[in-house]
């Protein structure tokens, strides 16, 4: 926590697990992301090189309540705001956006068929879409610039080849 609380909480899955294992769920278990926080979702290219936004990191994945996820991602956020010092009311607006937008998603989901929810994507281009300040937007383009300028070159020492 000496770094920040924000980084503190990047590392804090499993406390928050055992936190969450006492308080009351759905009962529907799945495999979720178990580190679903702000930081674990970003970009990358699809084999056809499409730029995409989701989760993006699986290294604490396990079958639990879906809420899990969703509390962990909120309460990121509300750290992140905070740390940055956006406050509380920004913090809580933040947390609330990201809840209901996965409510909207959900009840969306539910009236898809399997096939067509597995081929849904969040696109950068749709990010710009529904992103509603102007220094969100500039965020997101330029992280579509940057991931442009990405070379499979810079990807094989993280490969280790």
């Amino acid at each position: 926590m000496m770094a920040s609380p924000f980084t503190f909480y990047r590392g804090s899955a499993i406390i928050q697990a055992h936190d969450l294992a006492g308080t009351p769920d759905s009962g529907l278990q799945l495999q979720i992301c178990g580190d679903a926080h702000l930081s674990n979702f970003g970009g990358f290219a699809t084999p056809e090189r499409n730029l995409l936004f989701d989760l993006n990191d699986f290294d604490e994945t396990h079958p639990g309540p879906w809420e899990w996820d969703l509390k962990r991602l909120t309460a990121s956020l509300t750290v992140a705001a905070r740390h940055l010092g956006h406050g509380k009311n920004k913090a809580r607006e933040a947390a609330y956006e990201a809840a209901v937008s996965y409510q909207e998603n959900m009840a969306k989901y539910a009236l898809m068929e399997p096939l067509d929810i597995w081929y849904e994507r969040i696109t950068f281009d749709r990010l710009i879409e529904i992103t509603t300040t102007d220094t969100g937007r500039k965020l997101v383009k330029a992280a579509i610039e940057k991931a442009g300028r990405r070379t499979a070159a810079e990807l094989l020492p993280k490969l280790g080849v």
